[in-house]
């Protein structure tokens, strides 16, 4: 992430320069107001989640059968840490499956097709819908069954008539008991189970079901707050210009120029500039005002060019940033 933010800011390795948007927003799409950069953490997520998804839906694979006898396969992924020695990736892989944030996102955008019940499994499994297991919907006929962390189709039978269930409890039901055993029942009421058809999961988050990086970025950087609200970031983008020049009416639309307010904001000694804003490029100091205007709930720009104070109102968007590419490009600055 540093060598990012050095090579859009123009830093090295002995030195710093200012970061003058803050990086989740430069990491937002073009049109809420980013540059589109992708978040490293995020999109490496993104492929770890990968790893979990190959191990459930490639069980015939040699590397998956190899991680299924020494850790368990994807089931391991949810169980505290064993005695033996884990891989570094593996203990990488369930924390994030156990312990963060992004990896309960990605976990909550996989959900359960189940077919004959091999993999799913009754109580701790969400495989009803709602996301919510039965064991937490239900936890007092949890704690009363016989039939623990055991396999759908351990709960039951194939028979003429169809899937009979065959539920087995340590005792009776109290009281109190019985109109949560009737809600049970009557959730259960229509539930097929294939007998010829594998338990599978899908990806929510894709219309083909299948997990890709791409979405799974999508779904973590999706509760990432915007940074701004408008079309103007969209038509930036429309232009036909080099993406140098897009760059500066970006960071001109964020207010992100090093003004004389800017850089008071960030304590920045600026004694001997007498200019309304000064950005050094190249040999060159080019001073202009941009600013845009709020004028009966549309934007009016605006350019004051050197020290003659002479202005162009831009009534259309579109043509005030493409004023402002024009003029930055043929005096220099960009």
């Amino acid at each position: 992430m540093r060598l990012q933010r050095n090579f859009l800011w123009g830093g090295a390795s002995d030195q710093n320069k200012i970061a003058w948007v803050k990086w989740e927003a430069v990491c937002l799409p073009k049109e809420e107001g980013g540059l589109g950069v992708k978040d490293i953490t995020s999109f490496n997520v993104a492929l770890i989640g990968k790893w979990k998804w190959e191990l459930f839906q490639s069980p015939g694979e040699l590397w998956v059968r190899l991680i299924n006898s020494k850790y368990g396969g994807w089931r391991g992924l949810n169980e505290d840490p064993r005695a033996a020695k884990e891989s570094i990736w593996w203990r990488d892989l369930k924390k994030l499956c156990q312990h963060t944030q992004q990896g309960q996102l990605l976990n909550n955008s996989i959900t359960w097709q189940v077919g004959c019940g091999n993999e799913a499994k009754f109580w701790e499994d969400s495989w009803t819908g709602g996301g919510n297991k039965l064991l937490e919907k239900y936890p007092r006929l949890y704690t009363i069954s016989e039939q623990q962390n055991q396999l759908i189709q351990n709960m039951g039978n194939h028979k003429e008539s169809g899937w009979e269930w065959d539920f087995k409890w340590r005792r009776s039901f109290f009281d109190n008991e019985i109109q949560m055993a009737v809600s049970f029942i009557q959730e259960l009421e229509g539930t097929r189970i294939r007998p010829t058809t594998a338990d599978q999961w899908v990806w929510d988050s894709d219309p083909t079901g299948q997990y890709s990086a791409k979405s799974a970025y999508k779904v973590l950087r999706q509760h990432v707050p915007t940074e701004v609200q408008g079309e103007e970031f969209k038509e930036l983008w429309k232009l036909k210009v080099p993406s140098k020049a897009a760059v500066f009416v970006w960071r001109l639309l964020m207010d992100r120029l090093p003004t004389r307010e800017n850089l008071r904001k960030k304590q920045i000694d600026f004694a001997g500039f007498h200019m309304s804003l000064l950005w050094k490029c190249g040999r060159e100091r080019v001073t202009s005002v941009f600013s845009l205007l709020e004028n009966n709930s549309s934007l009016v720009g605006v350019i004051v060019l050197g020290e003659f104070g002479a202005c162009f109102p831009y009534p259309s968007k579109t043509t005030f940033y493409s004023a402002c590419v024009l003029y930055c490009g043929r005096n220099g600055s960009i």
